[in-house]
């Protein structure tokens, strides 16, 4: 909010560089990766919301990437990487578009929000008794297998 609406420009400008660092720095690839794909395959969810995750989570990666596209500058020259030359940092923080910046992010913002709602369903429907029931028995099931094949 300070971003927009502070009295004081030199906050709103801090706030900008914040947010265009956050967005930068987010990776969903490490709440997405190859565990946690693997635990959702294990799950027992409604039809379609994994799917619905992994859309989610394509387009939250676009949104980044088009946000990231116009905020590359302002991260690499003044938060994140700051340049040598105060007098070039401070003509580019005083250029900062707030508009045009938080334009930007809006966007991922809210592709990054239904993420959010449609994980929270997952976590959800994971967590229901039948489906923990159902968790239990595949694992003692893995487990009857797996000691098997070792016990042979």
């Amino acid at each position: 909010m300070d971003a927009l609406t502070h009295r004081d420009e030199s906050v709103r400008k801090l706030s900008i560089r914040i947010i265009a660092l956050t967005v930068s720095e987010f990776k969903i690839s490490k709440v997405t990766e190859r565990k946690f794909q693997f635990a959702l395959r294990n799950l027992v969810m409604p039809d379609g919301l994994v799917e619905e995750l992994n859309g989610a989570t394509r387009k939250v990666n676009k949104a980044q990437q088009r946000a990231e596209n116009i905020l590359k500058r302002i991260r690499t020259n003044v938060i994140a990487h700051r340049d040598g030359d105060s007098l070039a940092q401070y003509q580019m923080i005083e250029e900062i578009d707030e508009l045009t910046v938080m334009r930007s992010v809006t966007d991922f913002f809210e592709e990054l929000s239904i993420f959010s709602s449609i994980l929270t369903k997952c976590f959800i429907a994971s967590s229901s008794h039948s489906n923990i029931l159902i968790q239990a028995v595949k694992n003692i099931e893995k487990e009857k297998q797996n000691s098997a094949t070792s016990g042979s």
